[in-house]
């Protein structure tokens, strides 16, 4: 699925009841207190694409964006958001809707992640309101991810190091196999309703290391890149999005992880791999670099003279 169209995108949203409930996960707000409500219009005549009310107060004010857009587009969307703030901390309405005070109140801004992966321009560099909250849908996997300010610094950091971005998506040291087993563990605890300690589980004495499974000890790793594709929320707990991901046969989990979020890792990879087979990791981020006439790296592939491309 891919959302070019901004329409296409608010109604999929609008319709998808589970891509709401991640939404609100991703925003730490009880989904069974909620209501969205589509084009609610406030002062001068601005619409916005949804608001999230919360006991019958707005806790949230949503902007959408399609895939197809450019900067210009991209920059008025951050306007929007500003806008949203500022009716909050004036408390400005139409039908005297009641906000919750700006330390709990979102000015949210949605997109599909074919904004970040079809452009050229960096949303590190843009200066975002207090209340912001920076949400992206994958369109294959329809997983909700937080882009939050320790992303959008190491984004900038890229531009500032002559870094070239082939993708936003960063994978801690995994194997496939352990994102799709501790996937399934963490939808059992769900399931019994059993409190999920990441330290507990992945400690030396923790479930996970007894389990004797390849590579045992990297259970920190997998847990953090799960929450930053967001197949797992505040709670440990599979999101919509990953309990679907969990339910899948693994040869179509893995073909959903390279479709989403790994081709474009391994096409650099293996369009140099032929004539550097016998290379070593250090030669082969080298060989890598030249393909794409880069100065300096790649972020998250040819980082640490080789390293990344090995993980």
């Amino acid at each position: 699925m891919q959302f070019l169209g901004e329409k296409e995108f608010q109604d999929t949203i609008y319709k998808n009841k589970e891509l709401q409930r991640d939404i609100c996960a991703n925003l730490d707000i009880d989904y069974n207190e909620c209501v969205l409500d589509k084009e609610v219009r406030f002062v001068n005549g601005i619409v916005s694409d949804f608001v999230l009310f919360q006991n019958g107060k707005i806790r949230a004010i949503i902007e959408c964006k399609g895939g197809k857009i450019n900067v210009t587009d991209y920059v008025r969307g951050i306007g929007q958001i500003f806008q949203y703030e500022y009716f909050a901390e004036e408390n400005l309405s139409i039908k005297d809707y009641k906000f919750y005070p700006l330390s709990d109140f979102y000015s949210v801004y949605i997109f599909p992640d074919s904004v970040l992966r079809h452009n050229d321009f960096n949303i590190g560099l843009f200066k975002y309101p207090h209340t912001k909250r920076i949400l992206e849908i994958n369109s294959q996997s329809l997983a909700v991810r937080l882009i939050n300010d320790t992303e959008l610094k190491r984004l900038k950091e890229s531009k500032e190091l002559n870094l070239k971005v082939i993708s936003q998506y960063y994978i801690r040291d995994n194997r496939l196999f352990e994102l799709y087993f501790l996937l399934k563990v963490l939808l059992l605890f769900k399931l019994k309703s059993i409190e999920v300690n990441r330290v507990a589980l992945h400690s030396e004495s923790g479930l996970l290391r007894q389990l004797n499974t390849i590579n045992n000890r990297n259970w920190r790793n997998a847990f953090i890149s799960l929450s930053s594709f967001g197949f797992i929320d505040s709670k440990n707990y599979p999101t919509q999005s990953g309990t679907i991901l969990a339910d899948m046969p693994f040869c179509e989990f893995a073909l959903v992880m390279f479709e989403s979020y790994l081709r474009p890792y391994y096409e650099a990879i293996f369009k140099v791999l032929p004539e550097n087979v016998r290379a070593t990791n250090k030669e082969l981020a080298s060989a890598i670099r030249k393909q794409f006439n880069c100065r300096t790296d790649i972020l998250f592939l040819t980082q640490s003279n080789g390293r990344y491309v090995s993980s």
